[in-house]
């Protein structure tokens, strides 16, 4: 399902939108980590890129940074909602992987980054 998803715009967010509903009220019949990787993987459609991407980040979902850190290169250039929702997860997570794809995108990028961070009302971590 998720990768017919990843195809389609509107497939994509009914799909979202069923996982998030799985999220909160399947979560004794299907365990949170899958859902939370299915939604991973509609990361590659631009039309769900960025709420799924704050949906990871609020599941805490930190296993998808990988996935995550490149939108900001190959979708965040014309979507100011996607570098915000690349700032939030990135901010958000804990791993060192995270941190380290915050301070290059803030070194190649300052303004526009203080900018996403700033959008998604969290503190940045790209100086620490």
């Amino acid at each position: 399902m998720a990768r017919r998803a990843a195809e389609s715009g509107d497939d994509a967010r009914h799909t979202l939108a069923a996982l998030r509903f799985a999220w909160e009220y399947l979560a004794d019949d299907i365990p949170q980590d899958e859902i939370a990787a299915a939604a991973a993987g509609l990361l590659a459609n631009p039309a769900v890129a960025a709420d799924t991407a704050v949906d990871l980040a609020r599941w805490r979902h930190w296993e998808s940074v990988a996935d995550v850190a490149p939108l900001w290169d190959r979708l965040g250039r014309d979507d100011p909602l996607v570098r915000r929702a690349v700032a939030g997860y990135l901010t958000a997570c804990p791993l060192a992987s995270a941190k380290r794809h915050a301070a290059a995108i803030a070194a190649a990028e300052p303004d526009r980054w203080a900018a996403a961070v700033a959008a998604t009302g969290l503190p940045s971590r790209a100086a620490d």
